[in-house]
């Protein structure tokens, strides 16, 4: 049988009852689901990287020495690239030990509902006992961990991307809670730069005493020169550790306190529910008109 866009209209005003049955009782379903969904609000901030590289000509005999304990002294470096940057964040080395530092474990796993009025996220009681300090649901067959926590957080929390042409880094957390979201981004961008500092003023502290003891050693006034401006470099470095409020972060645009939610779209999820209930409707209708040329449905409505 060929079909014609004739045929196409004439399926729906056929069969326009059951379409209008078919989309009150989509809206009905899925309105209420939409309206029960929790808002989401996501935290937002943009930075860069604060390094400064540079290259000196070193003796090989030190660099071999260097080597041995550990040091890389042909290349002073004050920061890390962008791509170690990321590394760190999405470790879950690094993630493992926020978490526990700031107690987050069982806000990311049991959080229920937030309370808008006392400006905070209350604890699902059927996952987590809060009187009792106990887990009452397990996560594929254990008792929830730090581990359960940094999956939840890097898989539906956090956001990152970079810019290559731009070198700039955009971090986002996203949670049913305004004011968790900021802070907790706050203190991400705080830890992860302080955990940097903490790892260059020692490499820097390290290679100042081994390139002291290798000032004594030689007499080469060339050797001498470079070995000091090496010195030099970390004497920076430890400075800038101690000195500076952020050593690593330089902020485009530091952690907003966001007003509105981000998700969930609730018009766009209802007009598409209602609309994917009436495609499927009306292939129905096209698959009963095609074998039975549109008799079968048109003689039960009418009985109905």
């Amino acid at each position: 049988m060929n079909i014609e866009i004739s045929d196409l209209i004439k399926i729906i005003t056929k069969n326009f009852r059951y379409f209008c049955y078919v989309f009150v009782v989509s809206a009905l379903i899925i309105i209420p689901l939409a309206l029960f969904m929790q808002n989401k609000y996501t935290s937002s901030a943009s930075f860069s990287l604060s390094n400064s590289t540079g290259e000196l000509d070193l003796p090989s005999s030190a660099n071999r020495l260097a080597s041995f304990a550990g040091l890389n002294l042909s290349n002073s470096n004050v920061g890390i690239s962008s791509d170690e940057f990321i590394g760190i964040m999405t470790s879950h080395t690094f993630l493992s030990n926020f978490i526990e530092e700031h107690d987050l474990t069982i806000t990311i796993l049991a959080a229920d509902i937030y309370d808008e009025e006392n400006d905070k996220i209350t604890i699902d009681q059927d996952i987590y006992d809060s009187e009792n300090s106990m887990w009452k649901k397990k996560i594929r067959g254990k008792v929830p961990s730090t581990f359960d926590a940094v999956e939840e957080l890097k898989d539906d929390m956090l956001y990152i991307s970079y810019d290559e042409f731009t070198g700039i880094i955009s971090l986002s957390v996203t949670s049913i809670s305004p004011t968790f979201s900021h802070e907790l981004l706050e203190k991400l961008v705080r830890d992860i730069d302080t955990y940097v500092r903490n790892i260059q003023e020692n490499e820097a502290n390290r290679a100042k005493e081994f390139l002291n003891e290798e000032v004594s050693k030689t007499s080469n006034v060339a050797f001498q020169s470079n070995f000091s401006k090496l010195i030099e470099e970390n004497l920076k470095t430890i400075v800038l550790s101690n000195t500076k409020d952020y050593f690593l972060v330089d902020y485009i645009e530091k952690p907003v306190l966001p007003k509105y939610k981000s998700a969930p779209t609730r018009s766009l999820i209802v007009i598409g529910f209602v609309f994917f209930s009436l495609f499927i409707t009306y292939l129905y209708c096209f698959y009963i008109y095609v074998n039975n040329n549109g008799a079968f449905l048109n003689s039960y409505l009418k009985n109905k």
